[in-house]
């Protein structure tokens, strides 16, 4: 079983001083923006030192958020390190005691040998009725069919077990067919091939391997072979 940590630590500010903070980002390095939220950017410049730092610019509340995975920081001496790290980031105008903690996870990955066996786990999960102090749940990143999800009713604690195949499969199709919305709009026109040709020639490997040709030829549309270039995918 392998245990990942990461903490979630927030700083809000005013309009003046949020300001400042974030056009100093914008102008060092490349922020993106959510495609589902127009406030939110974020900046993956201490991506290698497992933290990324979110600015959230909504005209009610400014804040700078940062989630921090701590198997990435120094085993020896994390605290420190973090410490280091914010106090460069912020130019020292900032540091890890300005932040409050808003979040803390913990997120173990359960091997259960066989594929059947998460399936079964789950109905098990999903039939529990009431459990003391918190609430069915549901979450927006996994279908309610493949996770089972708790909220504590005034613990702050949630609760939450799922699919991690089938999850990520989902999270693969819906990136995909975002992708081919986008490449097919007006203005990419001109910059899609004139056919897209799948190398199958070998047999798949393993599961991932079937898994990507299948996505690949069942859901690229015809609509998309029309252009001037050819694109080799091998999978």
């Amino acid at each position: 079983m392998h245990l990942l940590h990461y903490f979630e630590l927030t700083l809000t500010l005013d309009s003046e001083k949020f300001s400042k903070l974030f056009n100093r980002a914008c102008e060092q390095t490349e922020l993106y923006s959510d495609s589902d939220n127009d406030d939110k950017y974020i900046d993956h410049s201490l991506a290698s030192k497992g933290i990324k730092v979110t600015y959230y610019n909504k005209s009610h509340k400014k804040k700078v958020k940062l989630t921090i995975n701590f198997d990435m920081l120094d085993d020896d001496k994390p605290l420190q390190k973090l410490e280091k790290h914010v106090d460069n980031y912020f130019n020292s105008e900032y540091s890890l005691d300005d932040f409050r903690l808003t979040r803390m996870g913990l997120i173990a990955n359960l091997d259960v040998r066989e594929r059947w066996k998460v399936a079964a786990y789950l109905k098990v999960l999903q039939r529990i009725g009431k459990v003391k102090g918190f609430s069915p749940s549901s979450d927006f990143e996994h279908d309610n069919d493949i996770s089972f999800c708790l909220d504590g009713n005034s613990n702050g604690i949630k609760f939450l077990i799922y699919d991690l195949e089938k999850t990520a499969k989902n999270q693969l199709m819906d990136f995909i067919m975002k992708l081919l919305k986008w490449l097919k709009s007006g203005s990419m026109k001109n910059l899609l091939p004139q056919r897209i040709i799948i190398n199958d020639s070998a047999e798949p490997s393993n599961s991932g391997d079937a898994l990507r040709r299948i996505l690949l030829l069942t859901i690229l549309p015809q609509g998309i072979i029309a252009y001037n270039r050819s694109v080799y995918l091998t999978v």
